[in-house]
């Protein structure tokens, strides 16, 4: 990165002493309940992933109509543990596998639903819809 058009000071703000930019983490990493209470999407994911049938996973907060959020989740399955499941037990993914993986958290750190894609992190810096 060569840096910040016209703005030198912002620039050194962001590259370390050899010029290198690094990412470490999120832009927002905490998503407030209506109530006030504090999760952390990290703590959740890392939860989800212990799972053998999902591969990738985010967890972002959604607004709800009183203005607080409330956690999603966004699950890349693995293929060959959901053609196994399928295969032996003759059901699919579903929002079991969410509560299993979270049993033991508090209820409002539960995702509150959940689809299915190629997570992308990077697009999910700002979604709250």
């Amino acid at each position: 990165m060569l840096g910040y058009l016209t703005m030198p000071e912002k620039t050194r703000e962001v590259l370390d002493a050899d010029g290198y930019l690094f990412i470490t983490g999120r832009l927002k990493s905490i998503i407030v309940t209506k109530g006030a209470k504090n999760i952390y999407p990290e703590e959740i994911e890392n939860l989800l992933l212990q799972s053998p049938l999902i591969a990738e996973c985010v967890v972002i907060g959604k607004l709800d109509k009183e203005g607080g959020e409330y956690p999603h989740a966004i699950l890349y399955p693995n293929a060959d543990a959901m053609k196994t499941m399928e295969a032996e037990a003759g059901k699919s993914f579903t929002d079991d596998e969410i509560k299993k993986s979270t049993a033991g958290s508090a209820v409002y750190k539960i995702p509150h639903g959940f689809d299915v894609s190629k997570v992308k992190r990077f697009l999910f810096a700002e979604a709250k819809k």
